[in-house]
């Protein structure tokens, strides 16, 4: 996005955006929170990921991007992921690097 003057690390990681925020000095910068609220939806509800459980993502646009990260965080054991064009979010997400910062 042109008007915004920088991201967020996790924005970056993701490969989405889906916050903007106002800096003190008026400028703006990218953030991605999707990935928060997904992890917090899954707790709400008692849903645990266990060792022997594979997630299937269906989709690999940027919420799915945040969900590979929420999951990735958790140590999910595997991730697989559907789309209809073939595309991996996984490609976009690169979180085998970050570590848990977040």
């Amino acid at each position: 996005i042109a008007i915004v003057s920088g991201a967020g690390s996790l924005a970056e990681t993701i490969g989405a955006v889906n916050t903007l925020i106002v800096n003190p000095d008026g400028t703006l910068k990218a953030d991605n929170t999707d990935w928060r609220g997904f992890s917090a939806d899954l707790a709400g509800h008692g849903v645990t990921i266990t060792p022997d459980q594979p997630c299937l993502v269906l989709g690999t646009g940027g919420g799915a991007r945040a969900i590979v990260f929420a999951l990735r965080q958790i140590d999910c054991p595997a991730v697989h992921e559907r789309s209809r064009l073939g595309v991996s979010a996984l490609l976009f997400c690169r979180v085998q690097t970050l570590s848990r910062s977040a």
